[in-house]
């Protein structure tokens, strides 16, 4: 086989690769439109504070619970709409050099959220594009006809050295 049929060969191929690339997306974002209840979210981390010569490390995991969250997800224009709230059940353990370690549990109530956005699905990321310009990047870790699980990290620094690494789990069911 001369060189130009190999090359021929491989150019069909990528083409037909990226065809059912992009019919993938496209089915992909077929099947999310509509509206999905929040059922689970989750998420855990740690965050690390210095100063004064102290180092404050803070290891937590959340859990929602008495969800009464929606999201609907439209298409031309991709649109995302969230309404609603839920409470957190927070464990967390603080440790430094001088208090040692502890471990919390608390309840906190009342996250209320109402926003819309523009979303788009590249491979397997979801990205949502709040309303004031900001971009949040998701992985798409399930997709059914009726269940949708994403993941997100983030990785938060702030002033007076702290820093936060903080990875939320998400499950829309219909």
């Amino acid at each position: 086989m001369n060189f130009k049929k190999v090359i021929v060969m491989l150019l069909c191929a990528s083409l037909f690769v990226a065809c059912s690339d992009d019919e993938e997306d496209l089915q992909l974002n077929s099947e999310i439109e509509g509206t999905w209840n929040m059922t689970d979210v989750s998420y855990s981390g740690v965050s690390t504070t210095s100063g004064s010569g102290i180092t404050v490390i803070t290891t937590y995991d959340g859990k929602a619970y008495d969800l009464d969250y929606t999201v609907e997800f439209t298409s031309s224009p991709n649109k995302i709409f969230v309404d609603g709230d839920y409470n957190i059940n927070l464990k967390y353990t603080v440790s430094s050099s001088i208090t040692g370690e502890m471990s919390y549990e608390q309840n906190f109530s009342g996250y209320s959220f109402s926003n819309e956005g523009a979303w788009e699905i590249e491979g397997d990321k979801l990205i949502i594009t709040d309303s004031n310009g900001e971009e949040q990047e998701y992985t798409i870790l399930e997709k059914s006809a009726n269940k949708f699980v994403f993941t997100t990290e983030l990785n938060i620094t702030t002033g007076g050295g702290g820093a936060s690494d903080l990875v939320g789990q998400f499950t829309l069911e219909r």
